[in-house]
């Protein structure tokens, strides 16, 4: 009788036992007992706070904050900063970094999830004028040049604008004719007048767009992303602009970067989520191939670990501060 009476409590205790082992260990998800390899938990980035550039649209993942240039730099130069993450050009990144009003640190694996070169799109009518200037293949010299003589009167998006910001830095290291050109050359009297000349070029949302609507009456030139001007030309069914990448080609590569003590794997998962999405909205993939655009020349694929044809972080925002 004792034995029974012994037996049917061992029983119970080890139900008990193995209840408790599923409860708080199996099905709270510890890898340890699972025996699986640790992984972010989606919970723990439905709970990150995550700036997102603005230039990146419907790819900005849910709940994040869209931000412009200006916008990017308040948010990391005031307390409390408000972000456990942020999803942008790395330009931008660099661009908050080395502005010396920056009050956090970005992690440093910075892998690109997405790229975009900056195309060069020419009304038309100007066709022998650059032609004449600048021969077979269009550089960002040429096109200085020909803005300072007024026979190119490029629209670009307002440097708050990621786009906006690398157009005017690939012509003004077109003018300098160095594209890794120094906040030093900016202050010397020759670009004073090449600001004077490119100052009059026309901000506007959609720079391709506006040379085609208005038929280079406004505009006969603009510099954005391919990302966003290739399809611009690709659809429209008036064939008045023909687009072109001056070299040195100059493109941005997009990162996901964790804020001081954030995770920088939970960063890499969001920055990959945001990667896809915009390889189907237009940009490049991360290897920087080339996309098939019937109708309309596109250069070769390019290695985004190479050079990206742009000023430092620190330079852009001298830029920034001059145009």
């Amino acid at each position: 009788m004792i034995k029974s009476i012994a037996a049917g409590i061992a029983a119970i205790v080890l139900i008990v036992g193995a209840l408790w082992v599923r409860t708080n260990l199996i099905e709270s998800g510890d890898d340890s007992v699972a025996g699986e390899e640790n992984s972010v938990d989606q919970g723990d980035l439905d709970d990150l706070r995550i700036a997102c550039d603005a230039t990146l649209g419907s790819a900005c993942p849910s709940g994040s904050d869209r931000l412009d240039v200006e916008e990017m730099l308040g948010a990391f130069s005031t307390t409390p900063v408000a972000y456990d993450v942020v999803v942008a050009p790395s330009v931008v990144v660099e661009l908050v970094e080395q502005s010396q009003t920056a009050l956090v640190s970005f992690s440093e694996e910075r892998t690109p999830v997405a790229v975009s070169p900056v195309v060069l799109a020419t009304a038309i009518a100007v066709d022998e004028q650059v032609a004449d200037a600048c021969g077979d293949a269009v550089t960002w010299t040429c096109a200085a040049q020909l803005t300072s003589e007024g026979a190119l009167r490029p629209a670009l998006r307002g440097t708050d604008d990621v786009s906006g910001l690398v157009g005017a830095a690939a012509m003004t290291g077109g003018f300098l004719e160095n594209a890794s050109f120094s906040a030093n050359a900016l202050g010397g009297s020759a670009f004073l007048g090449w600001v004077d000349a490119f100052g009059d070029a026309r901000a506007t949302a959609q720079p391709i767009q506006n040379v085609i609507q208005f038929n280079a009456a406004q505009a006969n030139a603009g510099v954005e992303l391919e990302a966003t001007g290739l399809p611009t030309v690709t659809s429209s069914s008036r064939q008045v602009v023909n687009l072109s990448y001056p070299t040195p080609l100059a493109f941005v590569g997009v990162v996901a970067v964790a804020v001081d003590d954030a995770d920088p794997d939970a960063a890499a998962e969001i920055g990959q989520t945001v990667g896809a999405a915009l390889v189907d909205s237009g940009w490049r993939g991360p290897d920087g191939a080339a996309p098939g655009a019937e109708g309309v020349v596109v250069p070769p694929s390019f290695d985004p670990a190479g050079d990206d044809g742009l000023p430092n972080g620190g330079t852009l925002f001298s830029l920034r501060q001059r145009l």
